[in-house]
């Protein structure tokens, strides 16, 4: 009897930390379900997946803020029965004050860091506790623990990620399925190109000292610490101390304030 191969599904997978995701699962020999927006690009990076190490590599071009697209999305998920990881990804931040920013990207933000993510897990997680086996990555951000101008569209939907993620930890953990949220901070990726960002330049105005991090070290640390009863998961020292200085910051102004 051939036995069922192990597959993996990455939304955001052109670039940066979805790309490493997919090359690091791919490497221990996941088939892989990758969307993406940019058909070259992804399209090309699917095809070097499967000549270096032959894995099944399937791309769906898919923007999640459209309803189709997402059914289309959740109806793949639903037909994967044995789907194995399911890694939340897709996301890109703004940068615009409150009052100037256009309302229709706070929508666009919630569908497509938080809604999106809502749908997705439901119908992965009735699988996934079915077989008693899986595992879910929400990619967060540690901007979700820091209060930040500009930033009032894109932290507060990373933000509920972190309390959705912990709350299905907490609901699920008499089973086999772990979940994760991961908080990484500034990581090289070309996803800041699209808010006319040059990540360099943000990182030179950053006041704490912080290395950029290569999406490589992001992955190794968030698939090392999967099943390890952390739903937190926050990589490099520097960001676990900004968003522990953040949660302090904000009890000591309750109780003092």
């Amino acid at each position: 009897m051939e036995l069922k191969r192990k597959i993996a599904l990455i939304t955001g997978a052109t670039s940066g930390i979805g790309a490493s995701f997919a090359e690091k699962l791919a490497s221990q020999n996941y088939d892989l379900i990758i969307t993406g927006r940019r058909k070259d690009k992804i399209t090309n990076f699917a095809c070097e997946l499967t000549t270096k190490y032959n894995v099944n590599v399937e791309v769906l071009l898919i923007e999640l803020t459209k309803k189709e697209d997402l059914d289309l999305l959740l109806q793949k998920v639903d037909a994967t029965k044995n789907l194995e990881i399911l890694i939340n990804n897709a996301g890109y931040g703004t940068r615009c004050k409150f009052v100037e920013e256009k309302p229709e990207i706070y929508e666009e933000m919630f569908i497509l860091h938080d809604y999106a993510a809502i749908k997705l897990m439901q119908i992965a997680l009735k699988n996934m506790l079915n077989n008693n086996n899986g595992k879910i990555i929400n990619v967060s951000s540690v901007g979700a623990f820091l209060i930040m101008p500009t930033k009032s569209a894109y932290n507060p939907a990373k933000a509920y990620l972190i309390s959705l993620s912990e709350i299905i930890a907490e609901e699920i953990k008499d089973s086999n399925v772990c979940i994760q949220v991961l908080c990484p901070g500034m990581t090289r990726s070309d996803v800041w190109a699209r808010v006319g960002e040059d990540i360099n330049d943000v990182a030179a105005r950053l006041k704490w000292p912080h290395k950029l991090m290569p999406a490589e070290f992001v992955v190794d640390k968030s698939l090392s610490s999967l099943g390890k009863n952390k739903v937190i998961c926050i990589p490099g020292f520097n960001n676990k101390f900004l968003a522990l200085f953040a949660i302090l910051k904000k009890c000591f102004s309750m109780l003092f304030g």
